[in-house]
């Protein structure tokens, strides 16, 4: 054997080594189907290994290995195969769980789309989890104790997304650990719908539970809906790490809008708190109630309006706190009480008398009918401060939007039509051609209406002819028919909303001649730049002088018999086709 061929020996050897070497780390991921493949989701999870999925077929799930569901750890998703609706874990009202997460599961553990109802474990959950999961699109509902119980862990912060936990004999979601709850919907359970500590929470909805909708401690909530529930909103519990509350609408709830317990000072911002309370004699603060000279809270660009209580509708302070860029206007009855050393700025707190820059006690002048945005004529536009202000409000709209940032939750948009461009016309034939825009902007209201008008004049508009495509921003695409050939046109792209119309550019552009016949003579025709002409003799056709087909122009010819005259000229760019 030469030299190269035991070279090549050694490598083939190699690599035939490294390829079996290789092979038992590519085990691929397998479906383990429940109860096709194994009997039950126990036996489904058993036989699982990292990487793998237990799908679980429709249906109701009960018994020994469809409860006290384990994960013992394993980096798996066991998922229903077509939603909650139709995968049930019925515990039967017996002393168990339908899942446990307590083997330091991580966020590779998945548990998606499940409903777990009838578990009779009072001091505990349906779902109970003392390590780091991810629960998702599930719901837990019908069962006597806590919804999901979260249990105090240094390593435990689980995900918990997309759930509806209604209906359980204690509190929705109990967390003494560290979760991410998001996008939840958490209704009318047995005591509060969360209670959290060290706890973040988004964009979930809670309502209509038989105490408070949330007891949070040391935890951050934004862009929730609390409404509805029997005591307060939200009672923000005592800790040397304060929660924050921010861009979250808490309305109709039967206690206090936001109640601030011993050493608990949150930060309050771009809050709607609106319709809680009552007229009970032991309710004060309807808005917000801030008892204790341990508790400070701070309060920024909120809106405070339409509570009741028996004393001070609005706020109820006790202590020092700051109060800035906040309307506080409405309440019944029509006063706060602010303690001395609260710190109060560039607000709107009707019969505040307390001193501060910037502050007034005007009607805020709101839109009405249950809408908290500022009208046009609201002394509370351009009158806030930026200093320590959110960059937007309450729905995301950037502060400040004019000279100055606003009081209250909303930052008022000022009217504005849609802001729209006009693309550049294409496809262009004797009677049709292609156009279109583009609505960047809805301006202070949604796009009811879009196209493109067109006319021989420039800046055509609404009162014209013009296409109809849909509603709403983006990019969108108008066929242009029944044009006149050999004709100069104008197009723009327009976008209406509530306040008036917006146009694009005008674009201009000329239709192809009309050149067709029997024996057609073309002599001192300029063929429309992107145009895409057609020229069809049934006899001949004689192109002479004058005849210009300009760059990215394609022009056909069609005839039995095609002359071409001095004094055609044909740029480069141009397509052009003689067909004979």
């Amino acid at each position: 054997m030469t030299k190269i061929y035991r070279d090549i020996a050694k490598r083939l050897f190699s690599v035939s080594v490294m390829v079996l070497f290789l092979l038992p780390c590519m085990v691929m991921a397998a479906t383990i189907h429940v109860p096709a493949d194994q009997l039950t989701i126990q036996a489904g999870i058993d036989a699982a290994v990292a990487g793998d999925t237990v799908l679980v077929a429709d249906g109701t799930y009960t018994g020994e290995g469809n409860r006290d569901i384990d994960f013992k750890g394993k980096a798996i998703t066991v998922q229903s195969e077509n939603g909650a609706e139709n995968c049930v874990i019925d515990c039967e009202d017996y002393s168990v769980r339908g899942f446990y997460f307590h083997t330091g599961e991580t966020q590779t553990s998945v548990l998606k789309g499940f409903t777990v109802k009838n578990s009779n474990v009072p001091d505990s959950g349906a779902i109970t989890v003392s390590s780091s999961p991810t629960i998702t699109g599930c719901t837990i509902s019908g069962n006597s104790g806590y919804g999901i119980n979260c249990i105090y862990s240094s390593s435990s912060s689980p995900t918990i997304t997309g759930c509806t936990i209604s209906g359980n004999g204690s509190n929705g979601i109990h967390a003494s650990s560290s979760p991410t709850i998001t996008g939840c919907t958490i209704s009318g359970n047995g005591s509060n719908g969360i209670w959290a500590y060290d706890s973040t929470i988004s964009g979930c909805t809670i309502s209509g539970n038989a105490d408070d909708g949330i007891w949070a401690c040391s935890s951050m909530i934004s862009g929730c809906t609390i409404s509805g529930n029997s005591g307060h909103g939200i009672q923000s519990g005592p800790s040397s790490s304060n929660s924050t509350i921010s861009g979250c609408t808490i309305s109709g709830n039967g206690s206090n809008g936001i109640y601030c317990t011993n050493s608990s000072s949150p930060w309050i911002e771009n809050c709607l708190i609106t319709g809680n309370g009552h007229d009970d004699l032991y309710i004060s603060g309807g808005g917000i109630y801030s008892y204790s000279s341990s508790s400070s809270p701070t309060i920024i660009n909120c809106t405070i309006s339409g509570n009741t209580a028996y004393n001070f509708g609005g706020l109820s302070l006790f202590a020092s706190g700051v109060i800035k860029n906040t309307i506080v206007w409405g309440n019944t009855p029509n006063t706060s009480e602010i303690d001395s050393f609260a710190s109060v700025k560039y607000s709107d707190i009707a019969g505040y008398s307390g001193g501060g820059d910037g502050n007034i006690d005007e009607d805020p002048s709101f839109v009405g009918n249950g809408d908290y945005r500022l009208s046009a004529n609201s002394p509370c536009i351009n009158t806030g401060t930026s200093s320590g202000a959110p960059d937007t409000d309450i729905v995301g709209t950037s502060r400040p939007q004019g000279s100055g940032f606003d009081m209250g939750a909303y930052e008022y948009i000022p009217p504005a039509v849609p802001t729209v461009t006009t693309t550049a016309v294409s496809s262009i034939s004797n009677n049709s051609v292609v156009s279109g825009g583009n609505v960047s902007s809805a301006g202070s209201a949604s796009v009811t209406s879009r196209g493109v008008c067109w006319s021989t004049s420039a800046n055509p508009t609404t009162g014209g002819s013009c296409t109809s495509n849909g509603s709403g921003t983006g990019s969108f695409t108008s066929n242009l028919t029944g044009l006149n050939s050999e004709t100069s046109y104008h197009v723009r792209a327009y976008a209406t909303n509530s306040v008036g119309t917006g146009y694009g550019n005008d674009v201009s552009f000329s239709t192809c001649p009309n050149c067709s016949g029997g024996e057609v003579n073309l002599t001192n025709k300029t063929f429309p730049p992107n145009g895409n002409c057609e020229c069809i003799g049934t006899v001949s056709i004689t192109i002479g002088a004058g005849v210009n087909i300009p760059k990215d122009a394609t022009v056909t010819f069609k005839a039995p018999k095609i002359n071409v005259e001095p004094g055609f000229h044909a740029e480069n760019g141009s397509n052009v086709t003689m067909q004979q």
